[in-house]
């Protein structure tokens, strides 16, 4: 009996505990914007959110770095607000890079008490800026930097796949007019013309595992799992470089007449 009486009077303190943090009224949170399916690289947007019975708000962007199949690089946590009033109802953020293409925008709320009340998130695409204007189905390969060199392949205006790719080693571009020697990677608009599950490079002495031809003697293909730890930077002869997985995966899902566009030079 007393034990009973023990555990009434514990569940009565605590009812009474949350109603004065939240002032008698309910918890209620909902997290309003921004609508948008998929957020831009450099623009603002509006969070905005509703709720009663809360003290203040924190919100987050998360979600999984772009990674290798079966080999995960972590994932991001990056700050948008941190413990504003709750009564405020909107904060404005400008999207960064985000090294993903599905990320999530969360909101965590507090009572008077600084206790998680409630929380709420709502998933989003991400569109690197390089490809803001861009809206063409295709494949877009980003070599501008080489610490994070990256292949996107856009689908009805939204970008659903982020590889991890090396162009050449030299960090040097072409246009289509230019040739060169040396190792380089050409820059603009182009097309796949040939697919090969398998394609010997005479000039190199390589096998390329579905190789997909876009330029004369380039291709994108899958690379030797001894290279794998450099993609993502500069490595190769002049073709762009995938984990043969992933290379497996944009081969089946790519038609020859696919457009390509590469881009390279400073950031």
């Amino acid at each position: 009996m007393k034990l009973r009486v023990r555990l009434a009077a514990a569940v009565l303190w605590a009812a009474l505990a949350l109603g004065s943090a939240s002032g008698g009224q309910s918890v209620r949170l909902s997290l309003a914007s921004p609508a948008a399916d998929q957020l831009v690289e450099g623009r603002t947007y509006v969070i905005r959110w509703t709720g009663s019975g809360l003290q203040s708000v924190s919100i987050t962007a998360e979600g999984e770095l772009t990674s290798r199949p079966g080999v995960p690089r972590g994932q991001f946590v990056l700050a948008i607000a941190d413990h504003l009033p709750a009564g405020a109802g909107g904060v404005s953020w400008q999207a960064p890079f985000l090294d993903t293409v599905r990320f999530q925008i969360r909101i965590r709320a507090y009572d008077n008490l600084g206790l998680l009340a409630a929380e709420e998130s709502r998933d989003h695409y991400f569109r690197p800026g390089i490809l803001a204007n861009r809206h063409l189905d295709g494949i877009y390969v980003d070599l501008r930097s080489p610490e994070a060199q990256r292949l996107y392949v856009m689908r009805h205006n939204v970008v659903v796949r982020a590889y991890l790719a090396s162009g050449s080693r030299t960090h040097r571009f072409l246009t289509k007019a230019q040739d060169s020697p040396e190792p380089h990677d050409h820059v603009g608009v182009f097309r796949v013309t040939e697919k090969f599950p398998l394609y010997w490079s005479n000039e190199y002495q390589v096998w390329m595992t579905h190789a997909l031809r876009i330029w004369r003697g380039h291709f994108i293909h899958g690379t030797y799992p001894s290279e794998y730890h450099l993609l993502g930077h500069p490595a190769s002869s002049g073709c762009i470089r995938l984990d043969r997985r992933d290379a497996r995966e944009l081969y089946d899902m790519t038609p020859i007449g696919t457009r390509v566009e590469l881009f390279g030079g400073p950031l």
